[in-house]
């Protein structure tokens, strides 16, 4: 059986591919425990703008995915399987997946969001 990969991409750009990387071990379980504390939801996160800063997601070869955004994360198992949503207003989710961005794979004038 071919081990899970995971990937983080920032959906920041408008006409090029957006940054991506792979995370997993300890920075990936740190999210999932993180995704486990938040407080339930029925909103899904708000929509984004059309330029600049749209959120992060992580697609997993599982099916498993999730995406934060402005302070709520959606979570789908898998493609049939109903999106959950979760509470973050100190926006903690993004904070972590954008931290484990490698050296230089985000714009260098990107800030991670307050």
């Amino acid at each position: 059986m071919t081990p899970d990969r995971c990937i983080v991409t920032v959906l920041v750009y408008s006409g090029r591919p957006d940054p991506h990387w792979q995370i997993e071990g300890e920075r990936l379980e740190g999210v999932k425990k993180l995704w486990e504390r938040l407080a339930r939801s029925s909103t899904p996160p708000p929509r984004a703008p059309l330029l600049g800063y749209r959120g992060c997601a992580i697609h997993c070869t599982s099916g498993e995915q999730w995406f934060g955004y402005e302070g709520v994360v959606a979570f789908k198992g898998g493609a049939t399987a109903p999106a959950a949503y979760r509470l973050d207003p100190k926006r903690l989710f993004e904070k972590a997946v954008l931290e484990s961005a490698p050296v230089d794979a985000l714009p260098k004038q990107f800030r991670i969001p307050p």
